[in-house]
């Protein structure tokens, strides 16, 4: 593992940017936890759409985070989140605004 800014990275993160794929850290506001994601593929975004608008949030939050999670493994992040079950929510939540979801903008009549 290699450090950048005194953060081990994981190998499996490292391979995935050697690959040419973004990838998101997130880290929960104490610094106790760092979560690692590769940003989704078109398909992956469809799925969780798809699921979101028929209602399923839940399903399709989990669904987002086991297709994009990479460190840790995500029945490992499952367990950590057993304590915490809305932690599935906050981390798509962080994910969403990385992809744009909360982007505002304004509308001007021309």
């Amino acid at each position: 593992m290699k450090e950048q800014n005194n953060i081990e990275i994981p190998e499996i993160v490292k391979k995935e940017q050697e690959a040419g794929r973004k990838v998101l850290m997130i880290t929960s506001d104490d610094g106790e936890m760092r979560f690692f994601f590769k940003l989704p593929k078109k398909a992956q975004l469809d799925r969780f759409l798809t699921k979101s608008m028929k209602g399923k949030t839940t399903s399709a939050v989990e669904g987002l985070i086991q297709d994009l999670i990479l460190e840790p493994d995500y029945n490992t992040f499952k367990q950590l989140s057993s304590e915490k079950p809305m932690r599935l929510i906050a981390i798509s939540n962080v994910l969403q605004e990385e992809l744009g979801l909360n982007e505002e903008y304004a509308v001007k009549k021309l």
